[in-house]
């Protein structure tokens, strides 16, 4: 179903961002 793609595509996005937000917390920025 195309729901689930959306589903797994938009976790997929915040997984993404909280990496990213990790990375630059511990970097300082």
């Amino acid at each position: 179903m195309v729901s689930m793609v959306v589903y797994r595509t938009s976790i997929q996005i915040v997984a993404d961002l909280l990496v990213a937000t990790d990375q630059c917390g511990q970097e300082g920025i």
